[in-house]
């Protein structure tokens, strides 16, 4: 290289990760559209399997950073029946649920006689 010469160089750019999104919603009770605290929101498979959240004291949820996917999400809480939905998410999205209330066991009259089948 002489005195005119011109060395070119580029600097390598950085990698950029998987392009993410979040699904966030609410989780309410069927009968009074109230929202329910601490429901467990889970994703049950895909790559995003396994990411867990509980709703906030109105039951409203986010998660973030989850990759573009289809996948099953089951919303749950304590005295209310499970309830699962697909998604295939492939934008920042909205999916709310709304549980009903389980019946409480029929309680046993003082002394009577509970005979049962197995």
């Amino acid at each position: 290289m002489g005195p005119d010469s011109i060395v070119l160089t580029s600097m390598p750019s950085t990698p950029t990760g998987p392009t993410t999104f979040s699904l966030s919603g609410q989780i309410t009770d069927s009968a009074t559209d109230a929202g329910i605290s601490d429901a467990a929101v889970l994703i049950r498979d895909g790559p995003n399997g396994g990411r867990v959240t509980r709703t906030d004291a109105s039951g409203n949820y986010s998660l973030a950073d989850l990759l573009q996917s289809g996948f099953t999400v089951t919303a749950s809480a304590q005295d209310y029946e499970s309830q699962s939905k697909g998604v295939t998410l492939t934008s920042n999205q909205s999916l709310s649920f709304q549980l009903t209330r389980t019946q409480p066991p029929t309680p046993t009259p003082p002394g009577a006689t509970v005979i049962g089948f197995n």
